[in-house]
C-alpha cells in the first residue's frame, strides 16, 4: 500500500499549460466525469463536463443551443430532453464540453441570458437519481 497524503485545496488555471509541470491535480466529481488530470508532467487526458441547460423555449433546437455554447469553445454533443409519449421538448437540455475551463466560462456567459425569448438557467448538471421520484408514495387515491 502506498503511503499518500490527501488534501483539499483551490487554483485557478486558464489553461491546463500553466499549471506547473511537478502538480499532481485529480478533479473528480460523483456523476463520473473528471475535469482535469494533470500528474508529474504526464499528458492531460481530454474529459467532459456535463452541462444542464434549463428553461428552454418550445422553438430551441439542438443547432441553437451548439451555437450559443460553440462561442464558449468546443461543444462535444446537445441533447434537448423530449417526451418520450409526445415528443415534444421537455424544456431542458443537456450539453458536453471537453474541457472544464470552457465548460465554466459557458455556464458564467449563458446563465440568465435569454434565448429565443426565455432567460436560460445553466449550470453544472447533478448526477441523476436512483429509483423513481414518486417511491414511497404507492397506492392509488384516497381510502375510507
Amino acid at each position: 500500500m502506498r503511503d499518500e497524503k490527501r488534501g483539499c485545496g483551490v487554483s485557478s488555471f486558464i489553461h491546463s499549460a500553466q499549471m506547473p509541470p511537478t502538480l499532481a491535480l485529480r478533479l473528480h466529481r460523483a456523476h463520473e466525469t473528471e475535469f482535469l488530470i494533470e500528474t508529474f508532467g504526464k499528458k492531460e487526458r481530454t474529459v467532459t463536463m456535463n452541462i444542464y441547460v434549463g428553461n428552454l423555449s418550445r422553438g430551441v433546437t439542438e443547432d441553437d443551443l451548439r451555437e450559443a455554447f460553440a462561442a464558449f469553445g468546443q461543444v462535444a454533443s446537445v441533447a434537448i430532453i423530449k417526451d418520450k409519449y409526445s415528443g415534444e421538448p421537455r424544456g431542458f437540455g443537456f450539453v458536453e464540453m471537453p474541457t472544464a475551463a470552457e465548460a465554466l466560462a459557458a455556464i458564467g456567459g449563458l446563465n440568465g441570458k435569454e434565448l429565443k425569448g426565455r432567460t436560460l438557467t445553466v449550470n453544472e448538471a447533478r448526477p441523476r437519481t436512483e429509483g423513481r421520484r414518486d417511491e414511497g408514495r404507492r397506492g392509488g387515491g384516497r381510502r375510507w
